[in-house]
């Protein structure tokens, strides 16, 4: 049995023997030293892991910090920066079909959240809680989207939409 007090992990065994033993009301405990507390159980990371991960990160935010900047270009071309202006966004918002389509992509963007995450609460306490012998499969099912590319998933999907006889005014393209 291991028992934490003050900071030291002891074991207690009544059959334990040794200098390091001592007794305790009768019982023969086996003091270890300090506890150390090794956070996570995950391994340090060293520096080169660091400065790798960092030159990702930079490679990946770099291009949405480029269109950013650029954002606030005076000239139509991306090709040089001619100067600062709020032009292109006084376009934007002076647009009323851009604000109808922010306003709907807003709108089902917050829908599709809130329906994914309770269909995915659902989901999770669902498959922790059922023991079939399917269940191995059910998970696997469930992260299959992530799994499959999209090009892949858009190729399928069309085949299985062919397959149905569907009249080509149905489909989306």
């Amino acid at each position: 049995m291991i028992k934490t007090q003050n900071n030291e992990i002891e074991v207690l065994d009544p059959k334990m023997q040794g200098e390091d033993a001592e007794a305790k009301n009768g019982t023969l405990v086996k003091k270890f030293g300090k506890k150390r507390n090794t956070g996570s159980g995950m391994k340090r990371s060293t520096r080169f892991e660091k400065i790798y991960l960092g030159i990702i990160f930079f490679l990946m935010y770099l291009p949405v910090a480029v269109v950013i900047i650029f954002s606030f270009n005076e000239s139509k071309l991306p090709v040089r920066l001619t100067g600062f202006s709020l032009q292109w966004y006084e376009k934007l918002f002076a647009d009323s079909a851009m604000m109808e389509a922010l306003v709907n992509s807003l709108i089902l963007g917050v829908a599709s959240c809130v329906v994914s995450a309770v269909i995915g609460t659902l989901g999770a306490v669902g498959l922790s809680r059922i023991h079939w012998k399917t269940k191995g499969a059910l998970e696997y099912i469930s992260i299959l989207p992530l799994m499959i590319p999209e090009i892949i998933l858009g190729m399928v999907l069309m085949a299985f939409f062919y397959m149905l006889n569907l009249p080509s005014e149905c489909l989306p393209c």
